[in-house]
């Protein structure tokens, strides 16, 4: 048990902390799902939470080059498409693998 929680917590400095909040997950994953990416009114809908907040967790996630946006014209209306960067893919792996480490390492100290 020892040696899997020394594991746990070497493995943790692998993966990067800027994207462990569930917001950032949320997206980062919701983009990972929609390989065409999604445009902000479709986050807004799957996530709920105000513009602001929503906002600014895609720019630190464009910031940290996880996530990328292009502007498309639709209808004569300019469109925003985030779509998930391979850097951001492989981040979102290896968090995704580290929360399930953590996952089960939890469910063996319940048992």
């Amino acid at each position: 048990m020892e040696k899997k929680l020394k594991s746990l917590i070497d493995s943790y400095y692998s993966i990067n902390p800027k994207i462990v909040t569930p917001i950032r997950l949320l997206i980062l994953n919701l983009l990972k799902f929609h390989k065409d990416g999604l445009q902000f009114r479709e986050f807004k809908e799957a996530i709920q939470i105000s513009d602001g907040n929503l906002y600014s967790n895609l720019e630190i996630l464009k910031g940290l080059s996880l996530i990328n946006s292009e502007k498309v014209d639709i209808d004569n209306k300019s469109i925003e498409i985030y779509s998930l960067t391979s850097e951001g893919l492989i981040e979102l792996k290896k968090t995704n693998e580290w929360l399930n480490n953590l996952q089960d390492f939890g469910d063996q100290i319940e048992s």
